[in-house]
């Protein structure tokens, strides 16, 4: 029991009924869904609003427990918030970010979430205007020279399901 429960908190339902099980699907989906909100959110204000994180960490925390994971569900929310926390506390991040990861975590397990943000950090370094480095020490407002990682982790996150999309046809 605590194997299988460890297992899936870390490694999510990738190793739990298979990719195109029903659990892993509707996880899939309503992440996309909230991760497209919190993305725009974050493209327009810079900020992603609490309301927003709470009600995906409701949304995919009740999928969780109704599939019967929700124990695992709130291990990971755990150990996703206090490793996540490290990059929120060097000021790398936002604390909307941090919960977003929370969010994540709580979906698709600690592996796979670590595996979105660090693509979504690639895709960061990318799309980053080449003279930002310049722009960040100009009178530029805060709006401008902010980056919105939750963005680019919601692009991350359908590249990456996309991707098992492809692998598993």
């Amino acid at each position: 029991m605590w194997s299988t429960w460890i297992e899936h908190a870390v490694f999510g339902d990738f190793l739990n009924g298979g990719w195109w099980s029903m659990h892993c699907q509707v996880i899939w989906i309503t992440l996309l869904c909230y991760g497209g909100i919190a993305g725009w959110y974050d493209l327009r204000t810079r900020r992603i609003p609490n309301i927003c994180n709470l009600t995906g960490l409701i949304f995919t925390f009740s999928e969780q427990w109704l599939f019967g994971t929700g124990a695992s569900a709130l291990f990971v929310l755990v150990i996703t918030g206090v490793i996540m926390l490290i990059p929120t506390s060097l000021g790398l991040w936002g604390q909307g970010d941090w919960k977003l990861s929370m969010v994540y975590g709580v979906s698709i397990g600690f592996v796979p979430t670590l595996l979105v943000w660090l693509v979504g950090i690639l895709l960061v370094k990318l799309g980053k205007p080449s003279d930002s480095l310049v722009r960040n020490h100009c009178q530029v407002p805060t709006m401008e020279r902010s980056i919105p990682v939750g963005l680019y982790v919601a692009i991350s996150g359908l590249l990456i399901y996309l991707a098992e999309v492809l692998l598993h046809s």
